[in-house]
């Protein structure tokens, strides 16, 4: 018969879970797309494109029309 009295602990990994290569993809474009003057709407739009894609389409920023395209290697 166990013990009572014994404080039942959950042991928790101290250690914080690693994002994925898509999520590290997404924020990487959203931040480059946020950078070149869009708003946050747009920057979530098309980084998600990205990130699922490997191409953001093209829009409007503060250096005319641009796309981000993933590398091919």
């Amino acid at each position: 018969m166990p013990n009572s009295s014994t404080p039942k602990t959950e042991t928790h990994s101290s250690t914080a879970q690693q994002p994925s290569a898509l999520h590290k993809r997404w924020d990487w474009a959203y931040r480059k797309i946020r950078s070149l003057d869009c708003g946050m709407p747009k920057a979530a739009w098309h980084a998600t494109r990205f990130a699922l894609f490997g191409k953001s389409g093209r829009f409007m920023s503060s250096r005319g029309w641009t796309k981000l395209k993933a590398s091919s290697d």
